[in-house]
């Protein structure tokens, strides 16, 4: 993504800066307390995810991202990552990188999105320039940020301010933004639909993926591997990947199986639809390109939100067993040419 970096002068503008006595100017901040939930963690305010990628430790993580004002900012300072790199979703970043400005493109967007009445001031800021030129009490100017400079900043907003005002059906809720695709409500029932209508749902009907996504999701990861491995066996391609989520997911089971008894457990099940997982996972190996990519995505999404609800109830090695499994259909995912 190239973000504009040319600097625009004018006698009108809007200044954004946390200490502003407009109300526009200091919720646009990112140090103003705005929540927002991105890549399904919960922020504070978008300084609080900016600060928290300074630190490698998951007790300080959890922290810093429920910071918010000039705490957040100066917290950055006492931060462990001291090479001038981190790692965010399995991705090393360099501090200050195109890469990791995007980082900030994201973050201001989730914002956006799921605080309506922030968005709304943004948008009622029409097409007047916006600048950030910060100044203390004293009235002399802060130092530029190193990575994230004012001028970037400044068009990161005015490029949001675009995109979101010429759309009249955005949704501006408190849900939790991803990039997870939106596809129509199903119109099949996984859950109770026979075999044979769940292939013809697979093969047919995109819109499916999402509720097919979320029942094998709900299996028990033993049953999870079968399908893993029997969309290796149909999609050669993505073979070495799904192995490996394969190996993970029954890492998984065997750390759970000793406390499970799969009879009495309410919420997992054993199949989809009564159909064989490997049978299922040959036939979702087998769909096109392009499907199988979007539904790769859904289901990488649901197994990484399960080891988030892990690793918050301090089940660690679970956790860090969903997370690979994830990782690995994610990689899988981003494999998979058009």
């Amino acid at each position: 993504m190239n973000f504009p970096q040319e600097k625009l002068v004018s006698t009108s503008t809007i200044n954004i800066a946390s200490n502003s006595e407009n109300p526009t100017e200091a919720l646009l901040s990112n140090l103003a307390h705005t929540p927002f939930i991105l890549d399904w963690k919960e922020y504070a305010s978008v300084e609080g995810f900016w600060q928290w990628l300074k630190y490698s430790k998951e007790e300080d993580r959890i922290r810093i991202a429920s910071m918010y004002g000039i705490l957040s900012k100066k917290i950055g300072n006492e931060g462990d990552n001291k090479d001038g790199t981190f790692e965010y979703l399995w991705k090393i970043y360099t501090a200050g990188s195109s890469e990791h400005q995007e980082l900030m493109w994201h973050a201001i967007q989730a914002k956006l999105k799921q605080n309506p009445e922030v968005l709304k001031l943004l948008l009622a800021t029409g097409s007047t320039p916006i600048v950030h030129e910060p100044k203390k009490k004293d009235g002399t100017p802060y130092s530029d940020s190193e990575t994230i400079p004012a001028v970037i900043f400044a068009g990161f907003l005015m490029r949001l301010r675009s995109d979101l005002s010429v759309s009249e059906k955005i949704q501006v809720t408190k849900q939790a933004a991803s990039d997870v695709l939106v596809i129509g409500e199903p119109n099949v029932n996984i859950t109770k639909a026979p075999p044979e209508k769940l292939l013809w749902a697979l093969f047919n009907q995109e819109e499916q993926f999402p509720e097919l996504a979320e029942k094998i999701w709900d299996l028990f990861y033993d049953a999870l591997a079968e399908v893993l491995v029997g969309i290796s066996e149909t999609a050669p391609d993505i073979a070495t990947y799904m192995k490996q989520a394969w190996e993970h997911a029954q890492n998984a089971w065997e750390i759970c199986k000793p406390y499970i008894n799969k009879r009495t457990n309410p919420k997992h099940t054993v199949n989809v639809g009564g159909m064989n997982n490997a049978t299922l996972g040959q036939n979702i190996g087998r769909l096109d390109k392009q499907s199988l990519k979007q539904f790769l995505k859904l289901l990488w999404d649901k197994i990484y939100k399960d080891g988030l609800a892990d690793e918050w109830r301090w089940r660690k090695k679970l956790a860090t067993e969903l997370f690979e499994t994830s990782k690995s259909i994610l990689w899988a995912q981003a494999s998979i040419s058009e």
